[in-house]
This record gives C-alpha cells, structure tokens and sequence, in this order.
C-alpha cells in the first residue's frame, strides 16, 4: 500500500520536474537557468530512483506472493499462468505505447495509474496472513474457517 503511494507522489514530482518550461527572458538569467535546470535534473533522478525503489520493495515483490495465496490450490498453476500471460502482454503494451507519449505525459499517466492503484489496493485487497493456504480471499467468507 505505502509502495503505491510513493510511486504516485514519486511520479507527481517528476511530471513536474519534467513540463515544458518557458524560456529565460531576462538579463543575467543564465546562471540561475543553469542552477535550476541542474536541480531539476538532480530531482528527477532521485524521483525516478524513488519510483523504481518503492516499486522494487512493494508491488514487485509482493504481487506474485499474493497471487499465490489468492488462488485455490486445484486452479493455482493455471491461474498463475494466466497471470505471468497478462503481465506479458500489458508489459508490452506500456513500452508500445510509451512510444507515442512525450515523457512529461508518460510520467503523468504513471502517476496516476500508480494512483489509482493505490486506491484500489486500499479498498479491495484483502489480508491473507490470518488464513490457511487452502482457503482463498476469493472465496465467500462463509465458506471459510473462523481462523
């Protein structure tokens, strides 16, 4: 949860570290130009270097332990097939597309998607660390022990 929000808030800085900026108009302007432009720079690497860490340490480990829980243990091979498939193919599709965005948009449209992502792991993810193995978050809360 707090990996999808360093993630956005990473990506909200370098969508900002990255806008078009307006060129200097002023007399004497060129060394803070070169300051700022330096700081900008110096910016975006620590929020791109943040973004990959935060992802590393949270949904990049942990997506495939959860997806292993989640599933029954008769579906659990072929369910997690289809997932590495998926991951695949949206893989592909985000360096595919990537190629259409300038980086300014490309950062914006990560931040929120690492948003939105955020929200919803807050809102529908559910905790498997008080289950058996055999039972799954799936399934209908009924139909599992009291454990």
């Amino acid at each position: 949860l707090a990996g999808s929000l360093v993630q956005a808030c990473a990506m909200a800085v370098l969508a900002w570290a990255t806008a078009p900026q307006g060129p200097g108009t002023g007399e004497g302007e060129g060394e803070q130009l070169r300051w700022a432009a330096r700081a900008t720079a110096r910016l975006a690497v620590a929020s791109f270097s943040l973004f990959c860490m935060a992802f590393n340490a949270g949904l990049g480990a942990v997506t495939w332990v959860y997806l292993a829980e989640i599933y029954p243990i008769e579906i659990r091979g072929a369910a997690l097939s289809a997932c590495g498939v998926i991951n695949w193919l949206a893989c592909f599709w985000v360096v595919f597309l990537g190629r259409f965005l300038s980086l300014h948009s490309a950062c914006k449209f990560s931040g929120i998607v690492s948003l939105v992502g955020f929200v919803g792991i807050y809102l529908w993810l559910v905790e498997t660390k008080t289950g058996w193995s055999e039972e799954s978050p799936l399934s209908p809360r009924s139909a599992r022990s009291s454990s």
